[in-house]
């Protein structure tokens, strides 16, 4: 099995706990994103979910396989609700390019 670190755009590393020698990086863009805005929380929610399936999917349909397909994905989901956790509280309730002057309408 791997061990995976996700990469939230430069945001945070979340390490998943040891499952095999090879470490495999998983980079999920946040920058198109508002985390404040809870849709765009559930899209990265939605592409954190899609990345752990490619990270953790084998192709193999064995038995033993797919015990390991569920634990990888089971231990990257709590890595990453650290790591989706950490992204969102750094996040200002705004975005600089969507704030507007107080003056601007004077």
């Amino acid at each position: 099995m791997k061990k995976i670190a996700f990469l939230f755009a430069t945001l945070a590393l979340v390490p998943a706990p040891a499952l095999a020698e090879d470490t495999v990086s998983v980079t999920i863009e946040t920058r198109d994103l508002n985390l404040a805005d809870p849709v765009d929380q559930l899209r990265l929610d939605n592409r954190v979910e899609r990345s752990i399936r490619e990270a953790c999917d084998n192709d193999a349909r064995d038995g033993a396989s797919l015990s390991d397909q569920r634990q990888c994905r089971t231990e990257l989901r709590k890595a990453a609700r650290a790591g989706v956790a950490v992204a969102i509280a750094k996040t200002p309730n705004f975005r600089l390019s969507n704030a507007v002057s107080e003056d601007a309408g004077a």
